[in-house]
């Protein structure tokens, strides 16, 4: 009896950790695992006009998103969404991981442009600001850089005329994110029709 009792203390904590961490269900729809011949490489240039390429990233894990500044509106969506995973992340998580913007349509989106984008959109979510993300980082570069990298993830994005608009143009592509381990080859790809508690629990298998 008094053994039992002793161990009662240590089972209660054990109750009490399981329940502050509930285990997020995350159906096998909700992303795709990928094989090596994906490729996570790049050399781009970040927001700050500074080179950058995937080398400098190792050691972390990373979650990209391809999308454009012009975006109306499907852009704007996941990267609040990615946001909102970001900020259920302890401070020690979020130094493990990488998030980045890349843009499809480098023509349009300099550095500066894609600094003003990045500014106003990853950290709203229903209208509560969230923590602040400066770990999100937008790439662009020159059309073959781009297309580079572009074609290492096998992400999809072509331009589509816009007849009589002022934009001129508009560029389709997959809203997806992609999720790279430690060495920079992509593991996973999500569906943005994820829950931020899903993507958070997708992201924290390989930090």
């Amino acid at each position: 009896m008094m053994r039992l009792l002793k161990l009662l203390p240590l089972a209660l904590i054990m109750m009490a950790a399981s329940c502050s961490a509930p285990a997020v269900d995350v159906p096998p729809s909700a992303y795709t695992q990928l094989s090596q011949e994906f490729s996570g490489a790049f050399d781009l240039i970040d927001q700050n006009g500074q080179a950058l390429s995937d080398e400098a990233l190792k050691g972390k894990t990373g979650v990209f998103y391809f999308g454009f500044t012009s975006c109306p509106g499907i852009c704007q969506s996941s990267l609040r969404l990615l946001g909102a995973a970001h900020s259920q992340l302890s401070a020690s998580e979020r130094e493990k991981l990488a998030a980045m913007f890349i843009t499809v349509d480098p023509e349009r989106d300099t550095p500066q442009r894609v600094t003003a984008f990045l500014k106003d959109y990853p950290f709203l979510a229903e209208g509560k600001a969230l923590t602040p993300v400066p770990a999100i980082t937008g790439l662009t570069g020159p059309r073959e850089a781009v297309d580079a990298a572009m074609k290492g993830f096998r992400m999809a994005a072509w331009r589509q005329e816009l007849e009589g608009s002022a934009l001129e143009y508009t560029m389709n592509h997959m809203d997806v994110f992609y999720i790279t381990d430690k060495q920079g080859q992509p593991v996973l790809l999500v569906h943005s029709e994820v829950t931020p508690d899903q993507l958070t629990a997708l992201i924290r298998r390989y930090l």
